[in-house]
């Protein structure tokens, strides 16, 4: 009888182990599928090409474990198991904090501080969105408004988990924003810094527990607060928008719950009730705001609430300043045509969160820059800048024998902060809870320490994302010399009343006609023929950039992917010796080919 049970049991597991087999073949039961961005492997193909260096079986393994029946039940268990036991969910860069509040693990860096920029750099960025803010309005009666939407981090800060604690730093790109804009007048609305203020007040939930983005109801709240905002200058009609009913339902709508579809759960996790407005917008006839929305995710939930599409004459939304939402259809925007697009409308708004402060505008700022600027690439043409030329010429030879030694010491200075920031990117390594099993795994590969790995790793990040590569260590010292040049101009009170002079006429600003100056010197710029076929190239430079053909930073993403790679790195050693140029212009020529192609 013991032993017939057996079988009994051994054909039952036998049965179960086929059971995802039969379902893969045959589909009798109809599954879930799962949600979230991802893509599923496909059969491979051309078995007799790829089957002797081994792809083939690769992508056949990732294709059947894709593939296999009740995969996505399974998952579910997992997720579940992982949810409900551990704390832990496996949403990309989606981590529990407290409370299991969903945080994003990318919007904890931001808000410590770890994609800081910058005080010169941030400076410099608010000059140039005060002069795109200042001639868009004079030139073109157009007004620019920057709003910093909220951040769930920042209004859960009590809710990050102990553990990231120390990798905080004290500056931020948000504190840095506010302060210069503060201080040069740029229009701005602060919804992070509103938010946390009615934390404590409002009677409805700003922000969902298990969604990454604000409310629908917050988003309502922030988008009522704009229109005021926007109603104090009286050029503009405003219908007004009232808030007529709200309901409380724990079905979950538009972005509440985001992040809960992706985690993929058997069991949704309880909810509290969400808030959910009915509006009423008061009827006008005289709407005369064409706006243009550039942003990032954000402002998809205002886009969804459907009330600037009612109060404005027109409104478009360029989401990331890359593609152009119309009519609820994309289309890639045409950078060649970009200032034409731009003057179409006579309200711009930037909008990002936390995680999207390093590239506030998404390019918009140096575009308009550019396109507004066009006295820095005819300098020769304004009687203002004929000193440029006038000015004694700078004896080469006798300026870097004297600056030798001041820049082999500013070079040593120039590295000191290497250390810190090494160890900063090793913490945000080690603390990176998501992406830490990779570090696990290379640091056993290598037989080396989890910190040692770390240490390895940050330092690649300094040196190689940094572009502080020994290879760049001419142009560091160029940099400095240009520097210790540019102090040199700063104690000639002449020169520098002049640069202020044109400054304060241009309203280009300071820093970059002091820039351009001091680089005009430092070249020996005072031929005008040779000056404006230099000129004519850096237009030409940027309207390629511009026009997204090649981006930089694209290829220098490509190249850091190859770099990682050592068969793909070593293969390209290989091909520069045998063509015989050098392994940085081989790796180039890689990057620019493998975007070329990617993009057909």
């Amino acid at each position: 009888m013991t032993k017939i049970l057996k079988q009994i049991i051994l054909i039952i597991i036998t049965i179960c182990l086929f059971i995802p087999l039969i379902q893969k073949e045959f589909t009798f039961f109809k599954e879930k599928p799962l949600k979230g961005v991802f893509t599923l492997a496909e059969k491979p193909d051309s078995m007799l090409e790829n089957w002797f260096s081994g792809e083939y079986q690769l992508k056949y393994e990732k294709y059947f474990n894709d593939s296999l029946g009740f995969r996505p039940f399974f998952v579910r268990i997992n997720n579940q198991i992982s949810f409900s036991l551990f704390n832990t969910i496996t949403t990309d860069n989606a981590i529990l904090g407290i409370d299991k509040v969903v945080l994003d693990e990318k919007y904890i860096f931001a808000n410590f501080g770890l994609d800081f920029l910058g005080n010169k750099y941030l400076e410099s960025q608010a000059d140039k969105l005060k002069f795109v803010q200042y001639k868009l309005k004079t030139d073109y009666n157009i007004d620019l408004l920057v709003i910093f939407a909220p951040s769930k981090v920042s209004f859960f800060a009590d809710k990050i988990p102990e553990k990231y604690s120390k990798i905080k730093n004290d500056s931020t790109n948000y504190s840095g924003f506010v302060n210069e804009f503060t201080k040069k007048k740029i229009n701005f609305i602060d919804f992070n810094k509103w938010f946390e203020k009615i934390k404590d007040t409002s009677e409805f939930e700003l922000f969902p527990k298990y969604g990454i983005h604000w409310s629908y109801y917050g988003a309502i709240l922030a988008t009522d607060s704009l229109i005021k905002y926007m109603s104090n200058n009286k050029s503009y009609s405003m219908p007004k928008l009232t808030i007529r009913q709200i309901i409380l339902t724990d079905s979950m709508a538009f972005v509440d719950n985001d992040v809960t579809t992706s985690m993929n759960l058997l069991f949704n996790p309880k909810y509290s009730k969400m808030p959910y407005t009915k509006f009423d917008i008061e009827k006008s006839s005289n709407k005369n705001i064409k706006l243009l929305v550039i942003g990032d995710s954000y402002y998809n939930v205002i886009l969804n609430t459907g009330i600037m599409q009612q109060i404005c004459l027109a409104t478009d939304y360029l989401y990331y300043n890359k593609t152009y939402k119309i009519n609820n259809k994309e289309n890639k925007i045409d950078y060649n045509n970009y200032f034409n697009l731009i003057k179409k409308y006579n309200y711009i708004i930037l909008l990002n969160t936390e995680l999207n402060y390093w590239n506030l505008g998404h390019g918009f700022i140096e575009l308009m820059y550019r396109e507004l600027t066009p006295e820095m690439n005819t300098l020769r043409e304004d009687e203002l800048f004929t000193f440029y030329y006038k000015s004694e010429k700078i004896d080469s030879i006798k300026a870097r024998e004297k600056a030798k030694n001041i820049i082999n010491n500013t070079l040593k200075d120039y590295f000191l902060y290497k250390d810190s920031r090494i160890e900063l990117l090793k913490k945000r390594l080690l603390y990176s809870f998501i992406n830490k099993q990779n570090l696990i795994n290379k640091a056993k590969e290598r037989r080396v320490s989890l910190d040692e790995m770390a240490y390895l790793d940050g330092r690649y990040l300094f040196y190689d994302n940094l572009f502080l590569n020994k290879t760049r260590e001419e142009e560091i010292r160029k940099n400095i010399e240009l520097n210790i040049l540019i102090e040199n101009i700063k104690n000639d009170k002449q020169k520098l009343d002049k640069l202020k002079l044109i400054s304060d006429k241009t309203k280009i600003p300071f820093n970059d006609v002091l820039l351009r100056y001091a680089k005009n010197s430092m070249n020996g710029n005072d031929n005008e023929n040779e000056l404006q076929k230099n000129n004519s190239k850096k237009i030409e430079i940027k309207q390629e950039n511009v026009s997204g053909k090649y981006n930089e930073n694209e290829i220098q993403v490509v190249i850091a992917r190859i770099k990682n790679n050592k068969v793909w790195f070593d293969n390209i050693v290989q091909q520069a010796k045998e063509q015989n140029i050098s392994t940085a212009d081989m790796l180039r020529k890689n990057a620019i080919f493998t975007i070329k192609n990617r993009k057909k």
